[in-house]
This record gives structure tokens, sequence and C-alpha cells, in this order.
């Protein structure tokens, strides 16, 4: 996940431990941030947006 968000100068930090889960796919690079936001929650992961930082909740 990590990896994606560096196309939008954006950090990924985690909240608490590194989650278990590993997600595995592609998208297109037109897709920006918030639709790939949308995406994870679809997988009840949580997170939220601090400036260029998104944070994951544990």
């Amino acid at each position: 996940m990590a990896h994606f968000f560096r196309w939008y100068d954006m950090e990924v930090v985690y909240e608490g431990p590194m989650p278990k889960k590993y997600f595995r796919g592609k998208l297109y690079r037109n897709v920006n941030a918030s639709q790939a936001l949308k995406i994870l929650s679809f997988f009840n992961v949580k997170y939220r947006i601090e400036g260029k930082k998104v944070i994951i909740k544990s």
C-alpha cells in the first residue's frame, strides 16, 4: 500500500501494530488517492488523512 501512495507524494503511517492483512492488486495510475482509499474501505480498513499522511488505524 505504501508504494501506491508514493505516486501521490503521501506517507503511510500505522497507528498501533501493523495489521496482518495483506492486499494485492493492480490499479491504474489515473486512479486518484481518494478512490483508492474508498476501495480499501470495502475491506474494512480504517484510516484518516492528516496533511500528506494516510494513517491506518489498527
